[in-house]
């Protein structure tokens, strides 16, 4: 006849002790270290003035089908009619734009793909 043997519960550390792999220990890895993003109050930043906002669109205006052909679907930082910065989202393109120029405040735009220019039409 067989003898009822009653199971006990692991606990997690002995669970943890008997399923570890001893043979290959953990190897850390080196931390990134990001530039620091420099914060400057809003009324420290320069603005830029509507009239250089009016000349910045039409400088954009200008140069359009060369930034489709260079930056589609990309956000450009555009500070004095040139590009400060270029990201991948807004924020990202605002944040490269205050490591380039943590003073002012730039013009962000939006470059569209090709596809996405069909549709704007």
């Amino acid at each position: 006849m067989k003898t009822k043997t009653r199971k006990t519960r692991e606990t997690r550390a002995v669970y943890r002790v008997r399923t570890t792999r001893t043979h290959a220990p953990r190897v850390t890895r080196p931390r990134v270290v990001k530039p620091a993003i420099p914060t400057i109050n809003w009324e420290a930043r320069q603005r830029a003035t509507w009239q250089e906002l009016a000349q910045w669109h039409r400088w954009l205006n200008d140069h359009e089908p060369e930034f489709e052909e260079k930056y589609p679907g990309k956000y450009l930082a555009i500070w004095e009619s040139e590009i400060v910065a270029i990201g991948k989202t807004w924020g990202e393109a605002f944040d490269n734009a205050a490591i380039a120029r943590p003073n002012v405040g730039p013009l962000i735009a939006y470059i569209p793909t090709e596809a996405e220019a069909i549709f704007a039409l």
